[in-house]
Order: structure tokens, then C-alpha cells, then sequence
């Protein structure tokens, strides 16, 4: 989550040119840029530890894709600076709540 809120501020910066505002301006190119990141980062993180605990295909995929589209979204309407806080915070919930770690 943390890579995918780093490349979503760069690319927004870099490349945001569709601008969307709920509390505070983003765009959508950097919110795509937060998904794939995050989807990217927690399913390799999670093939990782697969070496160490039993996890199926579904397994990895289902809470991988669930957290990266709440992160993404939390991320979308959190005020800056907030999202440090937020988006971590949602996503160890989301990860829990789907059963993860056990």
C-alpha cells in the first residue's frame, strides 16, 4: 500500500490530467496507478509468504484485488495527508475481515 500511494502521488503529479475532487483533488490516473501498484505489491507479498503458509490461488487473488480497491478508494476521498493513516488502516481491516492470516 505504501509503493502504491508513492506511485499514485508521482504519476498524479506527473500524469494526472482527469481531475476528480470529493474532498480533496486527485486524479484518476494516479487512483489506477494506486490499484495496480497495490494489487501488484500485496499479491507478490503474499506469493512470498505462501512459502510459509498454506494459501490457494483464490486465496491470493480474492484479498489481494479486495484490499488494492478499497485502498484505491479510501485513498480517492481521503484528504492530504490523511491517506498515510487511512489507507493503511483500511486495508489491514479489509485484509482481516476476508479471513487473511489465519
Amino acid at each position: 500500500m505504501a509503493y502504491g500511494d508513492a506511485v499514485a502521488s508521482l504519476i498524479g503529479e506527473k500524469y494526472g490530467k482527469r481531475k476528480y475532487k470529493l474532498v480533496a483533488a486527485k486524479s484518476f490516473e494516479g487512483s489506477i496507478a494506486m490499484f495496480l501498484v497495490s494489487f501488484a505489491v500485496f499479491t507478490a507479498s503474499l506469493i512470498f509468504f505462501s512459502m510459509f503458509y498454506p494459501f490457494s490461488v483464490l486465496g491470493l487473488l480474492l484479498p489481494s484485488f479486495s484490499v488494492a480497491v478499497v485502498t484505491s478508494l479510501v485513498e480517492g476521498v481521503s484528504p492530504l495527508g490523511f491517506d498515510n493513516l487511512t489507507v493503511p488502516a483500511s486495508g489491514v481491516v479489509t485484509f482481516i475481515l476476508l479471513g487473511g492470516g489465519s
